[in-house]
This record gives structure tokens, sequence and C-alpha cells, in this order.
């Protein structure tokens, strides 16, 4: 520190003598206070030592440097927080209803469809039946036979056991070909009535539609009932209601 003042000294005929010295008793000031340590009193050390700029004349003071026309920083555009969305670009949900009971059951060819699968089953139930009455002549008769042996008592038991077995098995794929003949004839009628959904839809600017026949649907305005128009489509008046 001796040494610091001595070249300070030797300066003493310059102009910046007394801005110098009035550096260096700033300097000790606040090396002095700072060692003692509160945070508190450094604070009010700070306050009260004199600015550099406050000792040396007013000619001297240092100056903010002004931004030159070449300057390279640039005020950069505003952020916002959260980026905006195009008209266009928003999309929203748009839901209608329909009745598809009330559509197939207005459908001409659902109709015809209906009859044709009746006729079916009704061939399918009258093999059936046709069985069913042999079985029942032929145990009749068995048990009409009081001079029947044993051995021929158990052949017919396990005769009619075995005309029982096919009735069974006739039941059952009867109903599996019933099913299947109506999904035959329903495939073309329900690729119908979907393409006629879509159409209706993409039309008027739904982007769901759902089935009240399904019984999720707990409330709808009537106006997104698109029933009436899914038929219309497809060239059927819709039933009075």
């Amino acid at each position: 520190m001796k040494i610091y003042l001595c070249a300070l000294f030797k300066k003493r005929n310059t102009m910046k003598f007394k801005t110098y010295l009035a550096l260096s008793f700033a300097l000790l000031i606040a090396i002095s206070s700072g060692c003692s340590g509160a945070a508190e009193k450094s604070e009010e050390s700070q306050t009260d030592t004199p600015s550099v700029d406050s000792l040396m004349p007013e000619n001297e003071q240092s100056k903010p440097e002004e931004a030159g026309p070449d300057s390279s920083v640039q005020e950069l555009p505003a952020m916002n927080a959260v980026d905006e969305i195009a008209p266009s670009e928003k999309k929203y949900s748009r839901i209608g209803y329909i009745s598809s009971v009330v559509i197939l059951t207005s459908l001409p060819e659902v109709q015809q469809a209906e009859k044709q699968l009746q006729n079916f089953a009704q061939s399918l139930q009258s093999e059936i039946e046709r069985q069913e009455n042999e079985l029942q002549k032929k145990y009749t008769e068995y048990m009409a036979d009081k001079e029947a042996s044993q051995s021929i008592v158990e052949v017919r038991t396990q005769e009619l056991q075995q005309m029982q077995q096919r009735i069974v098995q006739l039941q059952q794929n009867s109903e599996q070909e019933l099913a299947k003949r109506k999904e035959l004839l329903y495939a073309p009628i329900l690729k119908k009535v979907d393409a006629a959904i879509a159409s209706v839809a993409k039309k008027h600017g739904y982007t769901h539609i759902m089935d009240i026949t399904a019984g999720s649907l707990v409330y709808a305005d009537s106006s997104t009932d698109l029933t009436a128009l899914v038929l219309k489509a497809m060239g059927v008046s819709a039933p009075a209601r």
C-alpha cells in the first residue's frame, strides 16, 4: 500500500492528482469496511462513499457512450407468448346424430332383404320339423312293439338317439346359415347407408355422427338430427313422426 501511495505522490504535479488521491482514500475506506463485514454496514459504506465521477472535475467526468449509427445492437421483434393460429387453421367439432333403426326400416332394400330371410328361415325350419316328426313317428312305433327283444330295443334306442343328435346339429347349422345369409344381404345396404351418412356430414360440416340406437346419447338438440337428410340422400322420404 505504501508503494502505491508513493506512486501517487510522484504524480502530484499532474492535473488529476486530487482525483487519484480521492480514489485511494475511497479504496482504503471500502477495504476497511469490508473486513468488518456485516451486510448492513457494507451497504451504508457503499452509500456514503463518494463516487469517482463526483470527485473528478465536471469536464472530466465519464459520460455514457452514445450508440452510433453503425451500432451492432439491433432491436429484436417482440415475441408472443402464444403463437396465434390463423382462422383458416382452427378446427371445431360439430356433432350430429341419426337413428339407424328409422333409416333401415324406411329402406325398400331392407324390406326385400327381410322377406328373403324369412323365406330362407322358413325353409330351414321346415326341414327341422320334418326330422322331428320322423323322430316322433319312430318313437311311437317302437314303444308300441311290446314283443321286441332286448337287443332290438337297444338298437332302436341308439337309432332314436342318433336322430335326436342330427336334429340338434341341424338347428345349430340353421342358425349359422341364417346369420350368414343376413350378413350377405345387408352388406351392400349398410355400405350404401354409410356412404349417405358421410356425404351428409361433409355437406353440412359435421365432424362426428352418432347413432341414438346404441343408447349412449343422453341429450341432443333436434336440429342436429340428420336422419331425414340421410334418407333424402338415399332417395327415400322420411317417415312421419
